[in-house]
């Protein structure tokens, strides 16, 4: 059904919510919006709300004494965010957080009742932040390309009246949006009305090349025609690349050449769709080849283009497919690197594109096979090869997935450990040390499919969860031989892929830390006591670096596999006081006010596959035994098997470079195009200011030896807060932007003991290795606010379904009342008959998800999200106003008209009425994360108020080098209510000829939650 209410954990996709330590957090726009403590209004009288698929039992009544006691308790336990445990035993140090969902009945009375106040405040809080980043996607959108492909240098036209009558006349019956699109394609070749005309006369008159399977219709062109002139032919030709290099603009092209798919259910029309996306790609590597610098004589044609590669002088290299995503890994013998030729890739790929559009490839199969991978490679947006391309960082990415499942698996070069790689174990220690040799699949491996409950087969035939029972997969996993251990992590990878989006980090963090005072006063107290004051400093910085894997079901199958480096630092001023309270017991006190900054840098290999794509209907036999997941899900697995497909060949028949690992992907999985390979480059940016007291008392225990207590409590909130993602390559594709604003409060503890200091000439003590103590820290969160927009496309195309803008919170009353502050939107929407034209009763559902919300039971760190959906008009607009952009951004970067563009597409996408709802979702996180380490503690005492100034001095340092980072962290969905299916199934298109490679269009999406990478790299 559209509408779910479920009170039970599920696989749906979900967004943890992580702890400050690995999430930038930011302020809000509002400083004075902090949220009002959890009230009872909420909770005072039964519910009355009843329908839908409502999880609970529809028992009311009102609660019981016990249970209005523990109202508050609970209240207050959902804002407090999964405990951090820390244990310290000298230099060797561990921080482990761990938080699973709780269990949740399948049945609930509702005794609570949501509160009917609405908070127009803390909607437009988090409003402000979607605002934010909605303008912070629509630049990403509009961001003109690093490499111009721009094939006109022409002046800024000043007859575009002219063209657009010309335009009209020639072609009544084009839509407005399309010849807008033509006039400016037509404006980017020439500037001149009559030359204008020319180049649109040439055409209408040039065929299209043979295209297998494809309609054509005849095309009225101009009557008594002469061959046109060799310049008029080149900006057409120039023309004909433009239109192609925009899903809008190859819809022209095809109306203007009078090609057309036969209609559904033909035989042909699987083969005119690939001859079709052949001959658009293949104008599109010609226009690659020439923007990066091949010299075409001539008309420019695609004639012209063959004869430029065959005279060019490494024409023999260029064609080389073995050189394909090399970069520089080659090397003459004995001599020095070689590197690739930037244009390989659109070579080779223009070459398989033209020499197949005509063959029907089903029957006489495919010429130039060996050039297949670079046409796959362009397929997937990608142009530019060689060393330090999107290409090549993409390659040797996908060739890194190998050496991860080794290290996983603890199998060199896929076999068991030789006496050589055991003596070796100094190295890969100090390797290890340095941040090299991660392998988050090993984290992976340790906690299991958390975003999945799907079971995998051991060896022995048994079947377990191996997120339950990870003793038992351990046990398994090390007694299983080198192929067994690869099945094993295939099997969980599998699992991983097919549930909610989960990640897994594996990394190292190099840290360093200063503290100094000068303990100048001593002030006499009650009793004879002195308390010493100690104006104090505090400096620290860290580096790490990590790997990340993420898989799962988003708005598409998401196999993430990438790295992130975080640089972070803090600066604080504060002081410090203490006093002796006779011969054992010492009591101090420090107030301290930081300034703390992070900024995070991610990119990774991103493979997505499409939930609306049909080829797991049609699976070849061979590839179709054995898969264990069902429908589109299926091709997630395909991408997986391949993959260890690879990895489970002997190392002579292992991938030496990215361009081999590429061919052999391609091998594979290249004639699936709902199997998308793209590279994903994300951002992150948070400043914070916080405040703190901390409080210690000390006891000497035994000379020399002492223990202590400690207690603390801070207010941290943020400045800014900003993640920004983006895939630079890909067919299937996203941009994204989140803004966050959080205020906490921290609360810890802790306790320890201490061995004795060394005293040194003067007086003063030292203290090395000297920290003995465990502790636990937790934050309660006053307010947390954020925005999200992301906008998808597939081939250019926006789609509505899977273009998403969130506002999620982190109190519930807070959610509550500003859902409250919409209601009338909300049950309009939820009103509107479903897919199947079934009437629904849109007040009963969403007062039903809000009685349900009120009556879960309590769980840390839960957060609460609204989503909503693009609407088709928009979409429809947004997607012709980037066609257009793409245009002149190509020729003309400074035309006035440019900015114009961007401006609209920004407004758009901020606009509210561009948005339509789709959902509401209550996410639990699950967070495991270990930070074991060692680390150097130095500090040094003084005597506050006397001796010399030398003598008043104190201070301290800490480093720490090569500390682990270990992390899995996920979502659950405990309640959802999904509004999806009451949108149109399809965005309309102004013509048919707009998909040519499958169906275009998200068609009636349900997908329960949407993430920041996933719909792309997640970056927190």
């Amino acid at each position: 059904m559209a509408f779910t209410i479920s009170s039970r954990p599920s696989d749906s996709p979900a967004t943890p919510s992580p702890t400050d330590s690995d999430k930038p957090s930011a302020s809000t726009d509002d400083a004075s919006g902090a949220l009002p403590a959890p009230t009872d209004d909420a909770s005072s009288s039964p519910s009355s709300a009843t329908g839908g698929d409502s999880g609970a039992s529809g028992v009311t009544g009102r609660p019981s004494l016990f249970r209005r006691f523990l109202r508050p308790f609970q209240d207050l336990r959902l804002r407090l965010s999964p405990a951090r445990h820390e244990r310290t035993i000298g230099p060797f140090s561990r921080t482990y957080v761990k938080s699973d969902p709780p269990p949740m009945p399948d049945k609930r009375p509702a005794l609570f009742k949501p509160t009917a106040k609405a908070s127009a405040k803390a909607l437009q809080a988090a409003d402000a932040k979607a605002r934010a980043a909605a303008r912070s996607t629509a630049a990403q959108l509009t961001k003109p390309p690093a490499r111009s492909l721009a094939s006109s240098t022409a002046a800024v036209p000043k007859q575009a009246p002219a063209i657009a009558e010309l335009i009209r006349s020639s072609l009544p019956e084009l839509p407005p949006e399309r010849a807008l699109l033509l006039e400016a394609v037509l404006e980017t070749a020439t500037s001149d009305r009559a030359r204008a005309g020319e180049v649109l006369a040439e055409l209408l008159r040039t065929p299209a090349p043979a295209l297998s399977g494809v309609t054509r219709d005849p095309i009225a062109s101009p009557a008594g025609e002469t061959p046109a002139r060799m310049e008029v032919q080149r900006q057409a030709n120039a023309a004909r690349r433009a239109l192609a290099a925009t899903a809008g603009g190859f819809d022209i092209l095809l109306t203007l050449q009078g090609l057309r798919l036969p209609p559904d259910g033909d035989p042909m029309r699987p083969r005119a769709e690939v001859a079709l996306e052949k001959y658009k790609l293949g104008l599109r590597a010609e226009d690659a080849l020439i923007a990066q610098g091949l010299r075409v004589g001539g008309a420019q044609s695609g004639d012209d283009v063959r004869d430029a590669l065959d005279a060019h002088p490494r024409q023999l290299d260029l064609l080389d497919p073995t050189w394909l995503g090399t970069g520089n890994a080659r090397r003459q013998p004995g001599g020095a690197h070689e590197a690739e030729l930037p244009m390989t890739l659109a070579a080779q790929a223009f070459l398989h594109a033209t020499a197949n559009q005509g063959r029907a490839a089903d029957l006489e199969g495919e010429a130039m096979r060996e050039y297949k991978p670079a046409y796959v490679a362009l397929r997937n947006g990608f142009t530019v090869s060689g060393q330090g391309s999107d290409f090549h960082l993409m390659a040797k990415r996908l060739r890194k997935f190998v050496r991860y499942i080794d290290l996983a698996c603890k199998t060199p070069d896929g076999e068991r450990p030789t006496t050589r790689h055991q003596l070796s174990l100094p190295l890969r220690f100090a390797r290890r040390l340095a941040g090299k040799d991660k392998s988050p699949l090993a984290t992976l491996l340790k906690s299991g499919a958390i975003g999945s409950s799907a079971k995998i087969l051991l060896a022995d035939g048994r079947t377990i969860d191996p997120t339950a029972e990870r003793q038992v997969l351990q046990d398994a996993f090390q007694a299983a031989s080198p192929a067994q251990r690869r099945e094993l992590l295939r099997q969980i990878v599998v699992a991983t892929t097919a549930g909610g989006i989960s990640s897994y980090t594996d990394g190292r963090r190099h840290a360093a830390g200063f503290n100094a005072g000068y303990g100048g006063v001593s002030v006499a107290g009650i009793g004879g006591l002195s308390t010493g004051i100690t104006p104090v400093i505090d400096v620290s910085a860290e580096r790490s670096r990590t790997a990340v894997f993420r898989g799962g079901t988003l708005d598409t199958g998401v196999l993430y596999l990438g790295s992130e480096r975080k640089v972070s630092g803090s600066a604080g001023v504060g002081v410090r006081a203490g006093t002796q309270i006779g011969p054992v017991l010492n009591v101090s006190a420090q107030a301290m006010a930081r300034l703390g900054a992070s900024h995070l840098v991610s990119r990774g290999l991103m493979i997505r596959t499409r939930p609306d794509g049909r080829e797991h209907e049609s699976l070849p036999p061979a590839l179709a035994t054995g898969l264990g997941n069902e429908g589109w899900k299926r091709m997630n697995e395909l991408a997986v098997n391949a993959i260890f497909d690879i990895a489970d060949q002997s190392a002579a028949q292992r991938p030496a470079q990215g361009g081999a690992m590429w061919s052999q992907v391609v091998d594979r999985l290249g004639d699936f195009r709902d199997i998308s390979f793209g590279w994903n480059e994300g951002r992150a940016t948070a400043v914070d200011v916080s405040a703190s007291l901390d409080a210690t008392a000390a006891i000497q225990v035994f000379p020399g030896v002492g223990a202590s207590a400690s207690a603390g409590v801070g207010l941290k909130h943020t400045l800014l807060d900003r993640k920004q993602a983006r895939d630079a390559g890909g067919a299937a594709r996203s941009a994204q932007t989140e803004h966050a604003s959080r205020t906490a409060l921290r609360l810890g503890a802790g306790a320890g003991v201490s061995h004795p200091s060394l005293a040194v000439i003067g007086g003063r003590d030292i203290a090395a290795l000297g920290r003995y103590r465990v502790g636990v820290e937790t934050e309660l969160v006053l307010q947390s606010r954020s925005g999200m927009v992301r906008i998808a496309t597939q081939d250019g195309q926006v789609l509505p379904n899977r273009s998403a803008r969130h506002r999620e919170f982190g109190v519930r009353d807070d959610f509550i009342q500003a859902m409250n502050a919409q209601r009338e939107r909300w049950i309009e929407r939820l009103g509107q008959p479903d897919a199947a034209g079934h009437p629904r009763d849109g007040q009963a559902r969403f007062d039903a998800f809000m009685t349900e919300l009120v009556n879960l039971d309590p769980g840390p760190g839960r957060f609460y999200l609204e989503r909503q959906c693009l609407t088709p008009e928009a979409a429809l607009a947004i997607g012709n106003a980037m066609d257009r952009l793409a245009v002149l951004q190509r020729a003309r970067p400074a035309d006035a008209r440019v900015a114009e563009l961007q401006a609209q597409i920004a407004d758009r996408v901020e606009s509210s009425s561009s948005w339509q709802p789709a959902g509401l979702n209550v996410i639990q996180p699950i967070l495991r994360s270990g930070a074991p380490g060692a680390s150097l503690d130095v500090s040094g005492s003084a005597n506050a108020g006397g001796g010399s100034w030398s003598d008043r001095l104190l201070g301290g340092g800490r480093l720490a080098v090569g500390g682990r980072i270990e992390m899995a962290s996920g979502g659950r969905a405990v309640l959802s209510l999904d509004a999806t299916a009451a949108a149109p199934l399809a965005m309309p298109l102004e013509t048919s000829a707009a998909a040519v490679s499958g169906p275009a269009m998200a068609v009636g999406m349900n997908a329960d939650m949407a993430d920041m990478a996933g719909g792309g790299a997640l970056v927190r």
